[in-house]
């Protein structure tokens, strides 16, 4: 055979004989190809490997070699069930082996597997080589893709792509496991591979499942295939292998080093093979000492089944401990042990690693439950403060939030800064939790837990004697010295008792000279306009909630809460919703962070602010409240102003920089949103459902009915393309103004770049709408096809011009949209 040849492989498998097999083919200098593929043709046989076919799949060999540089390898592994029993397979039997990796498995010789030898295939394993094979890529060509090779091939590329992206498309990915019989075994693997090594995504995964399960009209054969899946992971069947790891430099120890994904064994001195190695569980305690006896003996065994004593039962409020599993390990990976024993952050004593944290949001749904059982506003929220009282007292844990990206353990939720969102059917509430971060979790150690008390007056005593020292550096504090506050700079500024020239003498160096009243004048002139805060109203209190600037609430709480003196404190807030499939919310959520990801590639000036939503159940989840934002409603009534007297109220004169900048945030904004309203159609677009920020940005909230629902009945009254009303038209500066003129050309751009990348949005709709029942895809398969349809990829730029200036147009004179508001107002009381 040629020294010049180069060899790439093709490997494909069968489920019941695990064999997988590789095709050679070469690239060569310029010579005869039919001299060069005889001679393959000939080594190929020599080795066995040579079936009929095998080398008409490809197109001219000699233009290979222009390739040969960037692709030294075209085609690789991929294992594949060919044997059509994907959706009979017992999946509670599946055993341990089978998730991990694909290229950690072992592949057994098999002349007879059938190998990928299209010639259609050539050219896509090429783009799924490529630099721009990505996750978007991925997830179509696994839906829409009937070849079980290729199926096969991408499900083993989601090994290899950062878990985060793959998170992305989880839904969609559950959707396929449970209608998809060809690729559901597939899939299988991979949920076992990522809950036996993470918690969180064992929860959402088991959450998202539960949802599922409340589709009473799925077959009965997707249902069980779910439900079984289902019990695996809550029967804490999938859980990670319990190991040590120690340092591979010990003179004495066996190591089991995990690098790259698999672990490295290296003999101990006394040659014992250590397997499934178990540490004591006293090791990860605190209290604990650090040696770890009998290193240098022979046998380092230790008992793999550790009791474990609960004093409680999870989810019991009244017990005090109603989130804690027993578990008794403590992260101490820092911690080196007899000179290079280190420990895996894993649990070893065997506790229940779901329990606590489902039990922990279960608690935080059914404050929604028992809320509903009020109609007055005021008993929901005496209900709501004592239930999070209640739930106080099991805290500090070790739970967190899901939908927070930033790994923290809850230590305290403040009862009183919950407030009840406004709901007819439902009792939705937001809440603040107090978090520390920390390393991992379920294994870090929880801090003590501290009584409430406030701390916030002794802090100001100390504040004001630290600014308050005396001119002859005595120490001793002035009495007539005060703090002057930002929010009535120019009040104070003829009563300010520092209003002459001060000087001290720092050390021996030189004497530092600076007017107080000059510096205090110059830091008024920076705060141009003043925060201004709403009152609180009973029948709306998340108004004034939403209202104050977060940094300020952040203080604030902070200043009140026993544990803000740690330095790894944070708040964070959620918004618990129950009663509600949040799905189409879902969905929703993710559409609206496709459309930033594209604009962002694109490079298009349009903001949009997308909101995490997290489903916990088939009942409800956790939604990502929007910080600094208020609605329009809340605006109108709370100030009486329209909403360009209110941006001149906010923001200042409105040739004032922060006006401008307030102005252009708002056109950029509310581009992005026109555009999303129309592409996936969103209705029932009143003024409680657009909030308005602290920078002038707009948003949308509540995508309840997109794609083929809307309110009444589906009875499609708003039929404008979207919400322009002529207000938001005048905050633009009136339709002959720059702006609006920047905000049709935005519109134009944004179009043009979403609809470059249609198949991204449609796929996502498409993936969820298989099986699917929910309200937006009402219209069956008429959803997608009008869904493409809205993109008008049959038109030129020119022609998309005119439409697009037409929608404007058609939305900012819609009638519909004037009588839907005032419909709202009479109904609802919406402003």
């Amino acid at each position: 055979m040629d020294d010049n040849l180069v060899a790439f492989a093709v490997w494909e498998s069968q489920r019941t004989k695990e064999r997988a097999k590789q095709v050679l083919v070469c690239s060569w200098p310029e010579v005869d190809t039919k001299r060069a593929k005889r001679e393959l043709e000939e080594e190929l046989k020599k080795k066995g490997l040579l079936r009929v076919g095998d080398l008409d799949c490809f197109p001219c060999l000699h233009s290979a070699k222009r390739d040969a540089k960037d692709n030294s390898e075209l085609l690789s592994t991929a294992s594949s069930d060919n044997s059509g029993e994907s959706a009979s397979v017992d999946f509670a039997m599946t055993d341990e082996r089978d998730c991990s990796p694909p290229a950690a498995q072992a592949q057994p010789d098999d002349q007879n597997a059938p190998a990928i030898s299209q010639s259609s295939n050539y050219w896509l394993m090429r783009l799924f080589q490529s630099n721009l094979f990505d996750m978007d890529i991925a997830i179509g060509y696994l839906y829409s893709s009937k070849d079980r090779d290729i199926q096969a091939y991408l499900a083993n590329k989601l090994y290899e792509f950062r878990d985060e992206d793959v998170d992305f498309y989880l839904p969609q990915l559950i959707n396929m496991y449970l209608h998809m019989d060809s690729i559901s075994g597939l899939l299988h693997k991979y949920f076992l591979h990522r809950c036996r090594n993470s918690i969180l995504f064992s929860l959402k995964t088991a959450w998202m499942l539960a949802s599922y399960s409340s589709d009473t009209w799925l077959p009965s054969l997707y249902l069980q295939r779910g439900q079984r899946l289902l019990h695996l992971i809550r029967s804490e069947q999938v859980r990670p292998p319990a190991r040590v790891e120690i340092n591979v430099n010990h003179p004495t120890g066996h190591c089991r080093s995990h690098s790259g994904g698999e672990f490295r064994t290296l003999s101990l001195a006394a040659g014992l093979p250590l397997g499934n190695l178990m540490v004591d569980r006293a090791l990860y305690t605190s209290s604990s000492s650090l040696a770890l006896p009998g290193l240098e003996a022979r046998s380092m065994s230790f008992a793999n089944t550790l009791p474990v004593r609960y004093t409680s039962v999870p989810g019991d409020l009244h017990s005090g401990r109603a989130f804690d599993n027993g578990c008794e390990c403590v992260l101490s990976s820092e911690k080196n042990i007899k000179d290079g024993t280190v420990i895996t952050p894993h649990c070893t004593c065997s506790a229940p690693r779901l329990q606590a944290q489902d039990a922990f949001i279960r608690a935080l749904g059914n404050i929604c439950s028992k809320m509903l059982r009020h109609t007055s506003r005021a008993h929901r929220t005496a209900q709501l403060y004592a239930e999070l009282t209640q739930l106080n007292l099991n805290l500090p844990a070790r739970v967190c939030l899901p939908s927070h990206e930033c790994v923290h353990q809850v230590v305290r939720i403040p009862s009183s800064e919950a407030v009840v969102l406004n709901s007819k059917t439902k009792a939705p509430y937001l809440v603040h939790i107090e978090v520390l971060e920390c390393a991992d979790t379920f294994l870090s150690s929880l801090p003590q837990k501290l009584l409430d008390v406030n701390s916030r007056s002794a802090k100001l005593v100390a504040e004001q004697v630290r600014l308050s020292i005396r001119s002859d550096g005595s120490g001793s504090p002035n009495s007539a010295c005060s703090i002057p506050s930002t929010n009535g700079c120019e009040e104070q500024e003829d009563v300010c008792p520092i209003d002459g020239q001060y000087q001290g003498d720092l050390d021996g160096e030189e004497a530092l000279s600076f007017c107080a009243g000059e510096v205090r004048r110059r830091l008024c002139d920076e705060v141009t306009v003043t925060t201004r805060n709403f009152s609180r109203d009973p029948e709306d209190p998340s108004a004034s909630v939403m209202k104050e600037p977060w940094s300020e609430k952040e203080n604030r709480i902070r200043e009140n809460s026993p544990y803000g003196q740690l330095p790894n404190w944070k708040l964070l807030t959620v918004i618990v919703k129950w009663g509600d499939n949040l799905r189409q919310e879902l969905l929703s959520a993710q559409l609206v962070e496709q459309f930033k990801r594209v604009w962002e590639q694109e490079k298009i000036a349009l903001c949009v602010r997308p909101y995490k939503v997290l489903i916990c159940s088939g009942e409800g989840g956790l939604i990502e409240p929007v910080c600094n934002a208020i609605s329009i409603h809340q605006i109108k009534k709370q100030s009486k102003k329209s909403l360009l007297q209110y941006f001149r109220h906010e923001f200042g004169d409105q040739n004032s920089e922060r006006f401008l900048n307030a102005q252009k945030n708002f056109v950029q904004s509310c581009a992005a949103y026109c555009l999303i309203c129309y592409f996936i159609q969103v209705k029932d677009r009143h003024n409680g459902n657009i909030l308005l920020d602290s920078e002038g940005h707009i948003m949308h909230i509540d995508f309840g009915f997109i794609l083929a629902s809307s309110p009444g009945n589906n009875l499609r009254f708003e039929n404008s393309p979207f919400k322009l009303t002529a207000e938001f038209v005048e905050v633009m500066g009136g339709i002959d103004g720059d702006l609006y003129k920047y905000f049709k050309f935005l519109m134009l751009k944004g179009f043009m770049a979403a609809r470059k990348h249609m198949d991204k949005f449609v796929q996502l709709v498409e993936i969820i709408s298989t099986g699917s029942q929910l309200p937006c895809f009402g219209h069956g398969p008429t959803t997608i096809k009008e869904l493409k349809q809205r993109f008008h990829m049959n038109l030129t730029e020119e022609q998309l011009e005119s439409l697009v200036n037409g929608m404007i147009n058609g939305s900012v004179h819609s009638w519909t949209t004037k009588i839907y508001d005032q419909f709202q107002y009479l109904t609802n009381g919406i402003l």
